[in-house]
C-alpha cells in the first residue's frame, strides 16, 4: 500500500482527490500502472484540517435545597 506523499514524490502524474482512495489501497506496481491514465503534473494533496480546540464544559447547576413547611 502507498501514501500520497509517496505517489506525489515518485509517480509525476496529476491524480485527481476522487482516486486518492483507491490508490491509497494499491501496491507500488499497480500505483505506477494506474498512474499512466493521467496526465503529467504535480497531484493537489489535501491539507490537513487544523485541530478544532474543544469547548470548555459547562459546570453542572448546583442542586436546589427542597423547601420545608413547618407546621
Amino acid at each position: 500500500m502507498v501514501s500520497l506523499e509517496w505517489a506525489q514524490e515518485n509517480l509525476g502524474r496529476a491524480i485527481p482527490e476522487n482516486w486518492h482512495r483507491e490508490l491509497l489501497a494499491m501496491s507500488e506496481e499497480k500505483a505506477r500502472m494506474f498512474a499512466l491514465r493521467f496526465p503529467k503534473g504535480s497531484m493537489n494533496l489535501p491539507k490537513p484540517e487544523p485541530a478544532k480546540k474543544a469547548a470548555p464544559k459547562k459546570k453542572a447547576a448546583p442542586k436546589k435545597k427542597a423547601s420545608r413547611k413547618e407546621d
